[in-house]
């Protein structure tokens, strides 16, 4: 214990101790105590004596704090010393340690001080498995063998002569158990891992081989008088841990009236054809998949690869292929959980053939849908609350799903004709017919492949370029009927073309349910944000209208009126009405001028070919291509797509020609070539114009290898400046040419 010293405040005590906390050791079935923990009793002054408070955790000090009436009592020094004494035997500190918390008026560490510092940083679960890193070997080590189970009695019935030789993967507790048992115990969960000891090591073995038969249309544990034995006694069952071999029994006694596809669904199976079915999907299996693909976009060839691995991951004994059986079940279980969950089941007129296009897809719940969450008389409101019951689209684009040109429409349909998402594909191909003549025009204001690589043809071996949607702008929900495969145009997908649409339409379906799940949280979200920052919006919209005249605020607010309740035949007030220059503006600007200086006798030019505009023009070109040819590298060696600075370039260059196919290697040469060429008609124009550029590029400083073309400087008037003397009007036009090049690049981004 410690006394604080005597400031005004009162006098306080601490004690403190570790407690033990119990772990079980390798080997032994007792717990021993590890490395103490912290705990922390404080002992306040009283008029009279001390008062205990417990201000961290309840420990075992208690009970040795215990042994006195800390209320109201006067403790002498041999009775504080005589509770140290009690406090170090029961945490075993080092008497120094103890000395340490008694001489000092200081809070004792939080964590454990025998703990270096450094493994306490990161994942403190992770640094504190560590040590226990052994024991889960250990654990897994143990039971690959008997385990806790030397004996050869069987756990379940006891009986002396029952040698306990098989257990179970998938029951806890069950332990080594006979053959009787083993096949008594699964009667109800008949698609268990089974493993048998054969006094060496576990070998697996099926149900069907220790003599379980599964038997359908009866109650479990009571046999049909005249089972019908599945075809080929081979019935296969795909489960989510193994591919099982069962024997099964159809009921064939006349008690179930149902046939064999009912009596397998009954059961939760699904099987794979719907006359003597041999393979069937638990419906376990089929909704664990369907989840997966939709939150991780896992293939089915790659789950059911993780299935058939689990069934056997040493190639010894590899479960017969139903990859294309299982692929045909999951393709069917997905376009019936797309009719169930719309309702599709309920209708007791129509069948799943009359359903009408669009009736499977999940309607947004904010947008505005007539009949359903808009009041009555909503298109009568007044102007200025229309934007209430305004529905916002957007179209967009995905130039990456390509599919692959492989089987057909007559091969592969599809099961849905147009029910959700993706447009009836006959139909479609009705309105591309028409205006299959149609070129989309390029983008004017940004470079979009959306709308520039429209007209592109997909590449040799794609059916698809990609998939276009229009969707919610407001909330990002995909619309019925509004999704399409784009016939020309830019992870490609190997399925058919019915495949890939009902794929699509399921999963579109699953992206629009995850948003109407999180609506709530997130249209809060934004509800906290808004009220959160409308007060400071607001004042900074103030303080922004204090800077312009009312005069033109009407103007503005007039114009936006005016466009929002006629878009048609008004301006949009947001487009920019100020015309920027462009470069072939610019250049036809200078053309026109030298054109009028000809005319009154005046021509500055030194050459016939070559005048100042086209000779500035000409480096600005240059530079282009040197930025093209240094980003083609990049590309080529897949080090970078941006470029590269000028102390990698060598290093760059060189993974190039070492490592890049030949027929790339040419291209980027042909290029170089060409560039150097027209490298050295530049500087022989220059010197033309600019005199001194010969002295500035003898300044340059010699390297041991040439440089490379797209390292040279081209000696601009920008970078001459004030080295040597020049014309400045070159100077000028180029700042024309450099103004123009600059607005164009702040309209790509």
């Amino acid at each position: 214990m410690g006394r604080t010293h005597k400031s005004g405040k009162k006098e306080k005590l601490k004690c403190v101790t570790h407690v033990p906390s119990p772990v079980f050791q390798q080997g032994s079935s007792s717990f021993h105590p590890p490395m103490p923990m912290v705990r922390v009793k404080k002992l306040k002054i009283t008029g009279s004596g001390f008062k205990a408070t417990d201000i961290r955790y309840h420990s075992d000090v208690n009970a040795a704090l215990a042994v006195f009436a800390w209320k109201e009592i006067v403790l002498s020094d041999s009775q504080l010393d005589a509770v140290w004494d009690r406090v170090h035997q029961s945490s075993g500190w080092d008497q120094g340690y103890v000395d340490s918390f008694v001489n000092m008026d200081r809070l004792p560490p939080e964590s454990d001080p025998e703990v270096p510092k450094m493994a306490q940083k990161g994942d403190k679960a992770m640094h504190k498995w560590m040590q226990y890193a052994d024991t889960f070997l250990q654990a897994l080590i143990t039971l690959e063998g008997r385990g806790h189970s030397p004996t050869n009695c069987c756990f379940h019935c006891r009986a002396p002569k029952a040698k306990a030789r098989y257990q179970c993967l998938c029951c806890d507790n069950l332990g080594l158990v006979c053959k009787l048992c083993i096949v008594e115990v699964h009667r109800y969960s008949p698609l268990h891992r089974i493993e048998f000891w054969n006094e060496v090591y576990f070998v697996k073995v099926t149900l069907k081989s220790l003599g379980l038969q599964i038997q359908l249309g009866h109650p479990v544990g009571e046999a049909c008088p005249c089972p019908n034995t599945a075809w080929g006694d081979d019935f296969i069952i795909v489960d989510c841990d193994q591919i099982h071999q069962v024997g099964l029994d159809f009921c064939g006694c006349g008690w179930s009236l149902k046939g064999q596809v009912e009596q397998l669904l009954e059961q939760r199976l699904y099987p794979a054809t719907v006359v003597n079915p041999k393979t069937a999907a638990t419906f376990q299996v089929l909704e664990t998949f369907e989840l997966l693909q939709y939150e991780s976009k896992l293939s089915t060839y790659e789950y059911y690869q993780t299935i058939s691995r689990l069934t056997d991951n040493t190639g010894l004994c590899v479960p017969k292929d139903q990859y294309p059986t299982f692929l045909r079940i999951v393709h069917q279980w997905r376009h019936l959980k797309l009719l169930k969950q719309t309702g599709r089941g309920h209708d007791p007129i129509c069948g799943v053939s009359e359903t009408r296009p669009g009736e499977c897809a999940l309607l947004c719940p904010p947008c505005p849908h007539p009949g359903i969450n808009l009041p009555e008389g909503w298109e009568n409101v007044e102007r200025g609350l229309k934007f209430l019951y305004a529905l916002n689209l957007a179209l967009d684009a995905n130039f990456r799903m390509k599919r692959k040109d492989c089987s057909s429409e007559a091969a592969d349909p599809g099961l849905s004709k147009g029910y959700a998402y993706i447009v009836e594909e006959s139909a479609f191909q009705e309105y591309l017919k028409k205006h299959n003549t149609e070129t989309e025009p390029k983008s004017t204001c940004s470079c979009h492949d959306a709308v520039n690589l429209a007209d592109i043809r997909p590449g040799q071996g794609y059916a698809r370029s990609g998939v276009a949607t229009v969707e919610c702008s407001r909330h990002n929900a995909k619309r019925p009927l509004a999704v399409c495969d784009m016939h020309r145009g830019e992870s490609t997908w190997e399925m058919g073309p019915g495949t890939r649409r009902d794929t699509l339409d399921c999963h579109f379906g699953d992206y629009n349910w995850r948003k109407i799940v999180r609506l709530g949280a997130s249209l809060l979200k934004k509800l906290k944000t808004v009220t959160s920052d409308i007060a400071e919006h607001i004042i900074a919209h103030q303080e922004l209208e204090a800077t312009i005249s009312s005069e033109k605020l009407r103007s503005w607010t007039d114009a936006v009126v005016a466009w929002e309740l006629d878009p048609a035949n008004n301006p949009n007030p947001y487009e920019v009405a100020v015309k920027m220059p462009t470069q072939a503006a610019v250049r036809r600007q200078l053309a026109e001028e030298e054109e009028k200086a000809l005319t009154r006798g005046v021509d500055v030019s030194l050459l016939d070919e070559v005048s100042p505009c086209s000779l500035i023009a000409m480096g600005i070109d240059l530079e282009g291509e040197q930025y093209i040819l240094r980003s083609v590298i990049c590309f080529v060696s897949r080090l970078s797509s941006s470029i590269p600075s000028r102390r990698s370039l060598k290093k760059l260059t060189k993974s190039l020609w070492d490592h890049s196919q030949d027929r790339q290697i040419t291209c980027v040469k042909l290029c170089s070539n060409a560039l150097t060429r027209k490298l050295e008609e530049w500087f022989s124009l220059l010197q033309l114009y600019i005199l001194t550029s010969i002295t500035l590029r003898k300044r340059e400083p010699q390297k041991k290898a040439p440089p490379k073309p797209f390292e040279v400087q081209l000696w601009m008037p920008s970078q001459i400046g004030k080295l040597v003397s020049f014309d400045k009007s070159l100077a000028e036009i180029e700042y024309k040419l450099r103004n123009a090049q600059a607005h164009e690049a702040l309209g790509v981004l």
